[in-house]
């Protein structure tokens, strides 16, 4: 792939990254401010408990995101970025375009996400 490419996916996904990271902390200061909130009832409880597992699974849904950012910048550093990790067919720039943390060619993550569902 091309050096200026490398570039292009180098600055959105460390740019992703640290959007991620301004996320994540703003969650865990939501968490944490509900759990410090004095509830006056029961319902107000419930709300409190569930908005707090709602931002809870968004966090963790981040932390997966952000796992795959670091693995991306890790395949760009070691120069396997780009190339599927399962098949070690390049990726198409059209795939790695739409989703730049891509680690496998569309039809390798078709089957990974078909024997990892249990289907």
């Amino acid at each position: 792939m091309l050096e200026s490419m490398h570039h292009h996916f180098r600055a959105q996904l460390k740019s992703r990254r640290e959007a991620l990271e301004k996320e994540i902390q703003a969650k865990l200061e939501d968490v944490r401010g509900l759990h410090a909130a004095n509830a006056v009832d029961g319902g107000d409880l419930a709300t409190l408990a569930n908005e707090r597992n709602i931002d809870l699974a968004e966090t963790a849904r981040d932390n997966r995101e952000m796992a795959e950012l670091d693995a991306a910048l890790a395949r760009l550093d070691a120069g396997r970025f780009g190339v599927c990790s399962d098949c070690g067919a390049e990726i198409p720039l059209a795939r790695l375009l739409a989703y730049p943390p891509a680690a496998r060619c569309a039809a390798c993550q078709q089957a990974h996400e078909s024997s990892t569902s249990g289907i």
